[in-house]
């Protein structure tokens, strides 16, 4: 079977399950490549149809649904006949992340036809960092999931998330945070440890950040994925109105 992962990641959770996801076809002789979602939202690379036999869909939760840039990705897919695999991450199980059902009818409306679903509990990567073994353990239950995951799919069981009344209410809170991001966006700034590495810059799926003049400069296109702040090898990226809510000392998972 010939499979391709598109995910999107801020700060490693669903980059991490996508690469136990692709191990865990390889692992069973099937063919799995990776694609970064921005890749194709950022016009350097574009879906092939028939390329492939399965698609996978991966995703971190913001408040409750997926973020804007998963909708970006969903436009530029094509009305084709393709089996696909939703996962989504995120720091609680809570509600299991919001409901899927716009994102499943708009992929449904192209003609594409949903096999499994699946939602993992990652460490949070916000307001509270957990200790050491707090994070081993999430991590490991979450590969542990995984095998499960690959083995339902390859054995054609089907699962399908719940989705609620309550979870697709929940779902509202995404417009408000897409909102927030807009109005904060520019709010970012780097302190004087930055060393213009131009990492920030290089990886922000947005293209949100520039260096002009031996200055950061932030846009108004942040998705708030952290990316840019979590990256940063320096520690200089801050925001003016969230820095109490953002984890001082990241996580590093291993892989």
């Amino acid at each position: 079977m010939r499979i391709c992962i598109y995910y999107f990641s801020g700060t490693g959770n669903t980059r991490h399950i996508a690469r136990k996801l692709q191990a865990a076809f390889c692992g069973l002789n099937q063919t799995c490549e990776l694609v970064p979602m921005e890749e194709l939202t950022l016009g350097r690379a574009e879906f092939q149809p028939d390329s492939f036999d399965l698609v996978g869909i991966g995703f971190p939760v913001h408040a409750f649904d997926a973020p804007v840039i998963v909708s970006r990705f969903l436009v530029l897919l094509p009305e084709c006949k393709q089996d696909y695999f939703l996962f989504k991450t995120g720091g609680s199980k809570f509600l299991l992340g919001g409901s899927t059902h716009a994102l499943r009818l708009n992929l449904a409306n192209k003609g594409w036809k949903l096999k499994h679903e699946s939602f993992y509990e990652m460490p949070s990567n916000v307001f509270t960092r957990e200790n050491s073994s707090q994070v081993e353990s999430r991590v490991r239950e979450a590969e542990r999931q995984v095998q499960i995951t690959v083995d339902e799919i390859l054995g054609g069981i089907k699962k399908v998330l719940p989705s609620t009344s309550v979870m697709r209410v929940a779902n509202l809170f995404n417009r408000l945070e897409s909102e927030g991001c807009k109005h904060g966006s520019a709010k970012w700034f780097a302190d004087e440890k930055c060393t213009r590495c131009g990492l920030c810059v290089r990886q922000c799926p947005t293209g949100n950040i520039s260096l002009e003049n031996g200055q950061l400069s932030f846009a108004d296109q942040c998705i708030f994925c952290l990316r840019c702040r979590w990256n940063c090898p320096a520690k200089a990226i801050h925001h003016r109105q969230l820095e109490p809510f953002l984890l001082k000392k990241q996580f590093v998972l291993a892989e």
